[in-house]
């Protein structure tokens, strides 16, 4: 990786799970995206952005019409950036923060810029995070003020899975969820944070994985087909979904089914 990648993207509605060896900032102007770092969940819209150091595994779902500024930097940048320290600081943990307007409206510059002319990537990218650190500081800075306290509208979780489970063969999105509850995106948001401590995606991940296990244990379903009955297009992202949610891939559970005892 260079000094920096900083690039222009649409985050699809597609449920993304991993972890990557480099420090990564995302933003954007325009739409949204549900994020989900360790105990941290928000969306990311132009009013905040996200910090995400090395190694911390993550899940996000973007909204499809979004226009998100990812920038990828290298975990080791000694003598190559003149607020190495500054920068140390700032992915010393995962956060979330504000964008105040004009952060915003430089993101906005930036983004043209970067589409206009991507060669000047490193260029954009060292302005931004200069600008992003001060930021940050400020926030730290920051005493908040009380906030008032509004009752969210209740959920019947029975209804979320019922929903889940309906529609658990085709890609799920927290906008379906939402429409079926008839709520907002946000309160959805808010309610499983409040109630469950997981992120809507992350609880439709976990309900299918729940369903798969009980179809590889209590069934002869051919995996491939258990993998598309719980929505997985392909049986190499469902091997990988097994290995990081039940521990082992489907072949190796099914084994064990078959070594239970009477």
């Amino acid at each position: 990786m260079s000094l920096f990648d900083a690039r222009v993207d649409s985050l699809s509605r597609s449920h993304v799970s991993h972890e990557h060896d480099y420090h990564q900032l995302v933003m954007c102007t325009l739409g949204e995206t549900d994020l989900a770092v360790e105990s941290l969940t928000r969306q990311v819209t132009p009013e905040y952005g996200c910090i995400l150091p090395c190694s911390h595994h993550h899940e996000y779902e973007g909204d499809g019409c979004n226009r998100t500024l990812i920038l990828d930097m290298p975990v080791s940048t000694p003598g190559r950036t003149a607020y190495v320290n500054e920068l140390n600081r700032l992915f010393d943990k995962p956060r979330f923060f504000r964008v105040d307007p004009v952060l915003r409206e430089l993101t906005d510059v930036l983004i043209t810029q970067l589409q206009q002319s991507p060669g000047l990537h490193n260029e954009v990218a060292a302005v931004l995070l200069r600008a992003v650190c001060a930021r940050v500081v400020e926030q730290r800075r920051e005493v908040p003020a009380p906030r008032p306290v509004r009752p969210h509208p209740r959920v019947d979780l029975r209804l979320v899975n019922a929903f889940i489970d309906a529609h658990m063969d085709r890609m799920l999105s927290v906008a379906d969820l939402a429409a079926a509850c008839a709520i907002s995106v946000s309160h959805l948001h808010a309610i499983f944070r409040e109630r469950l401590e997981l992120t809507p995606q992350a609880y439709i991940q976990q309900r299918r994985m729940e369903q798969a296990h009980r179809l590889i244990r209590d069934t002869d379903c051919p995996l491939g087909m258990v993998a598309r009955q719980v929505g997985f297009a392909d049986q190499a992202s469902f091997s990988r979904a097994c290995r990081r949610y039940l521990g082992a891939p489907p072949s190796r559970l099914r084994r064990a089914k078959t070594r239970r005892p009477d």
